[in-house]
């Protein structure tokens, strides 16, 4: 670690701590030290109980010493382990766990480092806040980047309904975020072909029942209803109606000024037989989907350190019983 210098964080420091480890800056220039407590680092991830079973006896003392500690895994934020340390050490405000950004940290540094029980806590927090609260394209990312799948359909339908902005484009990346903006492209374009298609007025099986000249009338009356209505409802510049939502529509029942119930009665039931319509559009966002969870599922930023690499960790790491670990006020 020559050329590395260590601050040590008072803050999140115990005078009774047996291990010292570190966060390195975005440059790995400097760090910040922790002196904390190596049974609760084995008692709560398995990434450091792993590494600690896995050391070697005659290697270096890392971790005893403020100038040589024992370095996290670079894919942890500083500002992500500390919220981590406080979780674990229960010293988080009440208004930290009232906001999202903390749980999101709190997960980003668990997953890594395989803290299976704090990763499931931080879930459950966030599931408790709205959509307001946790945006669907942070909720999607962390969906990827951090194995929870049961997140990734909400957070896609979402998405499908909202303008994506320029942060956002950067936490979905350039395929996912193709996948949304061609399904939303698909959605506005069957949208429209139901809009601009009129669906023909079907007349009662017994014609003579209708009182408007034997349908002229009321065919007259559905076209334009559907026109100046229905279509104006599907291609709402801000609020559209899905298709789904007018078949929704359409099934609890509906009255048209002027139109005659037989009439209007066949005609919505011949629309209604139409199930190729009614879910075009579920099944461009279910193939979308399916997409979606495939590019999340197998392009994960933040991976648990494989055991190859923790077994190198080991080699530089100290087997040491609890009567044999200096406290870090005694080697300081």
């Amino acid at each position: 670690m020559d050329g590395i210098t260590f601050q040590l964080d008072k803050e999140l420091s115990y005078e009774d701590g047996t291990l010292y480890v570190a966060c390195l800056d975005d440059m790995g220039l400097s760090g910040i030290t922790f002196g904390i407590h190596r049974d609760i680092l084995k008692k709560k991830c398995i990434f450091f109980s792993d590494l600690f079973d896995l050391s070697h006896p005659g290697a270096p003392l890392f971790g005893t010493k403020t100038t040589c500690p024992l370095l996290i895994p670079s894919m942890i934020a500083l500002k992500d382990f500390r919220y981590l340390l406080r979780f674990w050490y229960n010293e988080l405000t009440s208004e930290q766990e009232a906001l999202p950004e903390t749980w999101i940290a709190i997960l980003q540094a668990a997953v890594p480092l395989i803290a299976e029980e704090t990763a499931k806590r931080a879930v459950r927090q966030l599931d408790a806040f709205k959509s307001s609260q946790f945006a669907p394209a942070l909720k999607l990312h962390l969906a990827s980047t951090c194995e929870i799948e049961k997140w990734i359909p909400d957070a896609f339908r979402a998405l499908l309904v909202v303008p994506i902005s320029e942060e956002d484009a950067d936490l979905l990346g350039v395929y996912v975020l193709h996948v949304i903006t061609t399904t939303k492209e698909q959605i506005l374009r069957a949208r429209s072909l139901a809009a601009f298609s009129i669906p023909p007025y079907v007349h009662p099986v017994v014609p003579e029942i209708c009182h408007g000249r034997l349908g002229s009338d009321c065919e007259a009356k559905w076209r334009a209803e559907w026109w100046h209505g229905t279509a104006k409802m599907l291609m709402h510049p801000d609020t559209p109606m899905s298709i789904g939502e007018l078949f929704k529509k359409l099934d609890a029942g509906i009255h048209i000024l002027g139109m005659c119930q037989p009439c209007l009665q066949s005609t919505v039931t011949a629309l209604l037989a139409k199930t190729e319509l009614r879910s075009c559009e579920e099944r461009l966002i279910l193939k979308a989907l399916d997409r979606v969870k495939e590019l999340c599922t197998g392009n994960r930023r933040t991976k648990p350190v494989a055991k190859s690499h923790m077994e190198h960790l080991a080699k530089s790491f100290p087997a040491m019983t609890p009567s044999q670990s200096p406290s870090p006020a005694a080697t300081s």
